[in-house]
């Protein structure tokens, strides 16, 4: 139950992750920096944990395919 609840959460990260790097990329509107402030500490750690989220899902696809 506790990985599933994870997964979740990783799967939100990812879909934060990608809305921000979409708009990055259409509009050069940085998400997080707006909301948590430029190079803020809590930005470092939310792009840290949706990369770590984007590393675990990558790695769970890669087993599915076994």
């Amino acid at each position: 139950m506790r990985l599933k609840r994870f997964e979740t959460i990783a799967g939100w990260l990812l879909v934060l992750g990608g809305v921000t790097m979409g708009l990055q990329g259409l509009m050069n509107f940085d998400l997080l920096g707006t909301l948590l402030g430029s190079g803020s500490t809590i930005e470092n750690v939310v792009e840290i944990a949706v990369g770590v989220a984007a590393v675990m899902m990558a790695y769970k696809m890669v087993g599915m395919k076994k």
